[in-house]
């Protein structure tokens, strides 16, 4: 039996004892203390009405059950003084009802729509990349609810990850034709929360003060509103890091709450929670990002995630996808590199020939200057002739200066040239 007033359960078993008639039953008062949550106004408390009492209603069958089976023990001579036996009989159905609950252990997501959303729609999402934590994708819906006349909806089953996942419950009250559309991002006639969850977790999101919606999380997982926190924290830093004076002060807020995030996140104890403050760290958009740059390369912190993250969600994509990123991070930004253009090409043919010919022009002169210059051996008139060439005379000049010929005066270059090593004007210019 049941009191209704104090939540006791009084459990009426007839007695075994020798000589004493069935009639004559002993009661026992057995208080059930279950996980205490949260009130709704029109539902009551879900959990107790669904879950609790299918499973208080299963105990107290299976003890039936035992008592009918130590009735037949009765007539045994063995079992007649045997009190350890009926103990051990009650540990063994208890263990067993025990054991039967956890192998049929599957989810259960549930809350309640206020008066605003119970004509919209809801969703539960699969976070498999944590850069895509806000917003609704297409590609991360598992599920969807239809709320019932009360706004009530809920989701459960067998079939998502053992291991603690992020996800998203999302309410919308888009049109049909706006489908493709409200997937994409933010959308003003919707509403979403994320939090922590796996395949055994029981999760409640009963209304709060004024129908609030998504205020509340009270679930089985210990780290289901880890993420909650972060996001109270990314709040504060939105509102303290609005226009500052100078550069200068904005590093040092960014320093402080870059702290904040990652100690609010390590006290949940979930890796999840720190990935997750890891990307509003990271965020290649956010305020924190070059500070960040900053102090990644020499930071443990994200060595020690990392390492948690190999552990204890090595086959998730997430964990590749961050040692990835980490990777990239503090080795420094990469400069994208884009197709070199064909005239830079024909610009540096250009460069390396006037650097050959410099080269060797250069190369022609410091010899020159080393060879010793004999004048002593050009005749009178092949001096004259050097004179007029250093002049910047022609052939024709030189030969109506000294009134020969052309020839005559090409016979005097060439002698000039052997006489002094040399090759051509240029070269007898600079001696």
């Amino acid at each position: 039996m049941r009191d209704q007033r104090l939540g006791l359960f009084k459990i009426t078993k007839a007695a075994i004892t020798p000589g004493i008639h069935p009639q004559m039953v002993s009661s026992k008062t057995i208080r059930m203390e279950p996980q205490p949550l949260s009130r709704t106004d029109r539902g009551g408390n879900i959990i107790a009405r669904r879950t609790l009492q299918k499973l208080i209603g299963l105990k107290l069958r299976l003890l039936h059950r035992i008592g009918r089976c130590k009735s037949t023990f009765v007539t045994c001579p063995i079992f007649l003084s045997s009190s350890v036996m009926r103990i051990r009989l009650n540990l063994i159905g208890l263990l067993w009802l025990l054991s039967l609950t956890a192998c049929l252990g599957q989810f259960r997501f549930e809350g309640q729509l206020g008066e605003e959303w119970q004509q919209g729609k809801v969703y539960l999402s699969l976070i498999e990349d944590y850069r895509k934590t806000h917003g609704v994708y297409p590609d991360q819906v598992v599920a969807m609810s239809q709320p019932d006349s009360l706004g009530f909806f809920f989701f459960e089953g067998d079939y998502l990850p053992a291991a603690n996942r992020i996800y998203r419950i999302h309410v919308d009250q888009c049109d049909e034709a706006d489908a493709n559309g409200h997937f994409l991002g933010h959308c003003l006639n919707s509403k979403q929360l994320i939090f922590v969850a796996n395949n055994r977790d029981t999760l409640s999101l009963p209304l709060g003060f004024e129908q609030q919606l998504f205020c509340e999380i009270v679930s089985t997982n210990t780290a289901a509103s880890a993420l909650m926190r972060v996001d109270s924290v990314m709040q504060d830093m939105a509102y303290d890091m609005g226009p500052q004076p100078s550069v200068a002060a904005r590093k040092l807020k960014a320093e402080k709450w870059i702290k904040d995030l990652q100690e609010t996140a390590k006290n949940s104890n979930e890796p999840l929670a720190e990935l997750y403050a890891y990307g509003i760290i990271s965020d290649r958009t956010g305020e924190l990002r070059e500070q960040y740059l900053k102090g990644v390369a020499g930071s443990p912190y994200y060595q020690t995630l990392l390492s948690r993250l190999r552990t204890e969600q090595a086959d998730a994509p997430f964990t590749k996808q961050f040692e990835t990123e980490l990777r990239q991070d503090a080795s420094g930004p990469s400069v994208p590199t884009e197709p070199i253009p064909a005239w830079a090409y024909v610009l540096l043919a250009i460069c390396g020939i006037s650097l050959f010919l410099n080269m060797h022009y250069i190369k022609t002169i410091r010899g020159l200057k080393a060879k010793p210059v004999t004048f002593t051996k050009l005749s009178s008139q092949e001096q004259k002739v050097l004179e007029l060439i250093q002049r910047d005379k022609t052939n024709k000049e030189i030969a109506e200066a000294l009134f020969v010929s052309v020839s005559t005066v090409k016979t005097h270059i060439n002698n000039l040239y052997k006489k002094l090593g040399v090759q051509s004007r240029e070269e007898v210019k600079q001696l």
